[in-house]
């Protein structure tokens, strides 16, 4: 079962995408705008925009204000002694510099918690041959997941710590937060483990209540 609704709205979604992606356009630098166009428009269904629906008003984009001064005039050179065109154009430069602002900032705030985690962290390599845990999602629950293993590693990838894995006879690539490497005992000598066997019955005679066996493990 599928929402109408939310179905009707990725269409749209993917068909703007699409036109934009043929036309070989910068999609990052343009899906502001994209959400920006699909929150003032106004709902076939509802009769209202996302933005009046969420905050009461409608929103006045940069077409808003153009058509505004072409039907009723230009007020702006009343109260802020410029034209239309220049006051948008100053937004404009004000906006774009508060984004190169904040994206200079957000780079720095990240190369900061990288420094921070990158003190607690170790860099951890395979080698093809290891044996290795592999971490699966079990299949009653797609939150929880179990280590499973012993899966061969067969070869590198790239240098992001992607590495092809031998998963039951099938072969897939997964990344080093995913495996843990098996470090195998070299000690092939018998090893013996103590096990103590006790008898809690009240009828158990003195010197018969515990039997000492010594198994190989």
């Amino acid at each position: 079962m599928s929402h109408g609704p939310v179905e009707r709205v990725n269409l749209s979604i993917e068909n703007i995408l699409r036109k934009l992606i043929s036309e070989n356009r910068e999609l990052d630098r343009m899906l502001p705008f994209i959400a920006f166009a699909l929150r003032e428009a106004r709902h076939s269904t509802t009769g209202y925009s996302p933005a009046e629906l969420v905050f009461g008003h409608q929103f006045r984009g940069l077409l808003h204000v153009v058509r505004e001064t072409w039907i009723h005039g230009d007020s702006i050179p009343k109260y802020k002694k410029l034209s239309t065109a220049r006051y948008i154009q100053q937004l404009k430069e004000r906006i774009d510099n508060a984004l190169q602002a904040a994206h200079m900032n957000t780079d720095r705030a990240h190369q900061r918690m990288k420094a921070e985690y990158d003190k607690r962290s170790t860099v951890r390599e395979l080698q093809p041959g290891d044996l290795a845990l592999l971490l699966l999602p079990t299949s009653g629950n797609k939150l929880l997941a179990t280590w499973s293993g012993l899966h061969k590693v067969m070869r590198q990838c790239d240098q992001n710590g992607n590495y092809e894995i031998l998963v039951d006879r099938r072969k897939g690539i997964y990344h080093i937060n995913s495996l843990r490497k098996y470090y195998a005992d070299d000690d092939d000598r018998d090893r013996l483990g103590l096990m103590i066997v006790a008898d809690d019955s009240d009828d158990t005679t003195p010197g018969d209540e515990r039997e000492t066996v010594i198994l190989p493990v």
